[in-house]
């Protein structure tokens, strides 16, 4: 740790970035809520834990007598089991032993899924966060400054979708890998320059857990035979070194094999063979990866979410004049592994930003690196540049994950339209599911990127001018007036302390929504358009604006009829809650059906 003492700057940053992740875990407090933090993928990888501690039931016989529902698959004949690796579990394993010994005095039940497991889960995230902020700084420390490091790790950490998965998603695996990663890479170097037993060990256990956890990341292994690896002649002069500390070796393949061992296991109890493809259909597409689509694609794509990783890419041309001992391993390495994730047939990885890549940021972090050091560097303007580029794509990061985690980005359905009509607004759109473009999963496993594409029908549409009499409706009659109009001769005016302006039954009988616009002059705050009833309840407002022309603006209101409901109508009212003067004109109310239907992306 005394590394630390001499680079203030990347110790303040790691405390930052630490209390940033604490204050949003604690802000969100998601372990009180029943459906996260044991949740999605999560109930996958955390299943052997109640499973083997609590039930005594690996083979799922009893799914039922789980507090909280089990993703299991099932064989041909019909026995069920866990498709996803044990690696996260065993992850998990310390904490949720410390919440299953304190959950029953703690008043709360000792079935796995109650408040004590989930908040020790989600502290768990924080344990290995420290973790990984400790150990990628002190290698990156080896080789760039501390003021490069800093920077290096507030991208990493703030600038990526690796926030939302220590703040949102934080027990998925990509955050834990991102650690065992960063900490093999630093007991590699180590081992590499100076081979010691202890750094054998922590080798072994890494690379047996991080690849346990997504086999993929096997090829990070790799590091140890390509790193400071500038010709032939060191290549030979590696594999000396390796034969020279055998046992060094013996020991780093036992541990990895040890930590590879329980997962074998539970392959040969379900399946008879120790080898079992646990993913059943759902392959890989080789000879056609998803390349652009991986990065760039609105659905996901890593830089479309993760904008300022693009420094990292561009560092990959700084790699052989800067760091050269890195060169014969990043490049090859980072261009493999992308291609073996683009090759998935799901490619955009369920979730924010092709979370996929997250794994490759211990790696990417040198180049990241390399080019921070050349940016702050040079010429006052470059400086200059680069800092404004990293502020804002900071912002951007922090803004971003917000809106996912509040529905303005989808995790899986994003458009082109979808993406811009976000962009940078703090609710989502009204209109923003109609944006959306859905995978159909069954087709994508096939490799054909077919998606449900919505058509609208339009089942009757009622203008309201507001040129006469004849031209509003009776409610609203006492407000019309004709001084003041955008189109024709009238509009209604409601006047400073008026809280409603007319009430409006609307048919929703076979409709699938309501489409309501209208023009406001000089908007006011808080004018919403609504639709309401009382028995059954039902109820939605908006006064989002569409669409501005000079002192006028339109507003809108998509307002979806639930499935089944048990009336045949609604009433529409104009809502002045901050009961301020306005002029509104040219009512729109439009009933819509969608059906979906599936088309070629």
């Amino acid at each position: 740790m005394g590394i630390f003492k001499q680079n203030s700057l990347t110790k303040i940053t790691g405390i930052f970035i630490l209390g940033v992740v604490l204050f949003a875990q604690f802000s969100q407090k998601t372990w009180n809520d029943e459906n996260d933090v044991i949740t999605a993928d999560v109930r996958g990888y955390y299943a052997y834990l109640p499973a083997l501690f609590i039930q005594d039931d690996l083979r799922l016989e009893h799914p039922e007598n789980f507090a909280s529902e089990v993703w299991y698959s099932e064989n041909e004949e019909g026995t069920r089991f866990i498709k996803y690796s044990c690696g996260m579990a065993i992850v998990y394993s310390p904490f949720f032993l410390i919440a299953h010994t304190l959950a029953e005095p703690m008043g709360a039940p000792a079935n796995g899924y109650s408040y004590p497991y989930k908040f020790a889960l989600a502290m768990s995230a924080i344990v290995y966060l420290i973790i990984a902020l400790i150990f990628l700084s002190k290698l990156l420390l080896r080789y760039f400054s501390d003021s490069v490091v800093s920077i290096t790790l507030l991208i990493l950490f703030l600038g990526t979708n690796a926030l939302h998965y220590y703040t949102g998603n934080m027990t998925y695996s990509h955050g834990y890998s991102l650690t065992l990663i960063s900490v093999f890479l630093y007991c590699a170097v180590r081992w590499i320059e100076r081979p010691a037993f202890k750094w054998a060990i922590w080798i072994g256990i890494t690379t047996g857990l991080f690849v346990l956890i997504r086999p993929i990341d096997v090829l990070f292994i790799l590091f140890l035979p390509l790193f400071n690896l500038t010709s032939f002649e060191d290549l030979k002069l590696r594999f000396a070194l390796f034969w020279k500390k055998k046992y060094h070796v013996i020991v780093m393949l036992l541990l990895f094999f040890l930590m590879l061992l329980p997962q074998l296991l539970y392959f040969k109890s379900i399946s008879g063979s120790f080898l079992f493809y646990s993913y059943t259909g759902e392959p890989f597409y080789f000879g056609n990866p998803h390349l652009f689509d991986s990065i760039l694609s609105y659905r996901n794509g890593w830089l479309v979410y993760s904008p300022l990783m693009v420094l990292s890419i561009l560092g990959l041309f700084f790699i052989r004049k800067q760091k050269a001992a890195f060169g014969a391993f990043l490049l090859p390495v980072s261009l493999l592994y992308f291609y073996v994730i683009s090759a998935w047939w799901c490619w955009w990885y369920v979730g924010f930003g092709n979370r996929a890549f997250i794994n490759l940021y211990p790696i990417l972090a040198i180049s990241l690196a390399c080019f921070v050091q050349f940016a702050i560097t040079g010429g006052r303007l470059k400086r200059v540049g680069f800092k404004v580029f990293v502020l804002f794509g900071l912002m951007l990061s922090a803004f971003q994950t917000y809106q996912y985690d509040v529905g303005g980005i989808h995790w899986g359905a994003m458009t082109k339209d979808a993406f811009w009509s976000s962009f940078l607004r703090e609710k989502p759109s009204q209109t923003l599911n109609n944006l959306l473009r859905y995978p159909v999963t069954e087709q994508q496993i096939l490799g054909k990127d077919i998606i449900l594409a919505p058509s609208e029908e339009t089942i009757y549409t009622i203008n309201y001018s507001f040129d006469n009499t004849n031209s509003c409706d009776s409610t609203m009659l006492p407000f019309l007036q004709f001084d003041e109009a955008r189109n024709g001769k009238g509009a209604l005016r409601a006047d400073e302390g008026m809280e409603y302006l007319g009430k409006i039954p609307i048919s929703v009988k076979d409709v699938g929504a309501l489409y309501i616009t209208a023009w406001v002059k000089d908007l006011p705050d808080q004018v919403n358009l609504g639709l309401s009833r009382i028995e059954p309840f039902y109820y939605h407002s908006s006064s989002e604006v569409a669409e501005r022309k000079g002192d006028w603006s339109k507003i809108h209101m998509l307002g979806w009829v639930p499935v089944g409901f048990g009336a045949d109508s609604v009433d529409f009212i104009l809502w002045n809650q901050g009961k301020h003067a306005f002029i509104l004109d040219d009512l729109q109310i439009k009933a819509v059906r969608y059906s979906y239907s599936e088309k070629e992306r």
